[in-house]
C-alpha cells in the first residue's frame, strides 16, 4: 500500500495543476497590448444622417417592365397543366337523361340521382325510392 502510495505522490508532483498554473503565470491569461490591437475590428466611421438621406436619393431602382397579361397567362397555364379536371355528369335514373345545376335531386338516404320533374312525377304517383324504397321528400 505504501509504494502504490508513493508512486501516486510523485505522478502529482509532477504534473502541474490547472489552479496553480493560472496563478503562477497571469501573462498568458490577457493578451499583450499589441495583441489586442490586432484583435480589435477596424469598423469604418458612422455616415452622418444627411449623408445617408443624399445617398438614399441618388440611387434610384429601375422598376422592370413586365408584361402582367403575359405573366398571370403563363401561371394559368401552368395551373392548368398540373390539375386533371373531369366534369362529372349526372344522369336521372328514371329517364335515363343528364341533370345538372338545381334540377339534381339526390335521396336522402341512398344518394340516388333524380331530376326534380321526375321526383315531382313519382311522388303524385305515390312511389318510393326505385334503389331503397325512402319516400321522397320534396
Amino acid at each position: 500500500y505504501k509504494i502504490k502510495k508513493d508512486k501516486v505522490q510523485k505522478l502529482a508532483e509532477k504534473v502541474p495543476r490547472k489552479r496553480e498554473k493560472a496563478i503562477a503565470e497571469p501573462e498568458e491569461l490577457a493578451p499583450s497590448e499589441e495583441k489586442a490591437e490586432e484583435l480589435r475590428v477596424k469598423r469604418p466611421p458612422i455616415p452622418k444622417e444627411e449623408e445617408i438621406v443624399k445617398k438614399k436619393k441618388k440611387e434610384k431602382l429601375p422598376i422592370p417592365v413586365v408584361d402582367i397579361a403575359e405573366e398571370e397567362r403563363k401561371d394559368l397555364e401552368k395551373t392548368e397543366s398540373e390539375l386533371d379536371i373531369e366534369k362529372q355528369k349526372f344522369i336521372c335514373i328514371v329517364h335515363k337523361g343528364a341533370v345538372s345545376g338545381a334540377n339534381i335531386y339526390l335521396c336522402p338516404q341512398c344518394e340516388t340521382i333524380y331530376c326534380t320533374k321526375c321526383v315531382k312525377a313519382l311522388k303524385n304517383k305515390g312511389e318510393t325510392c326505385w334503389v331503397c324504397e325512402y319516400e321522397f321528400e320534396i
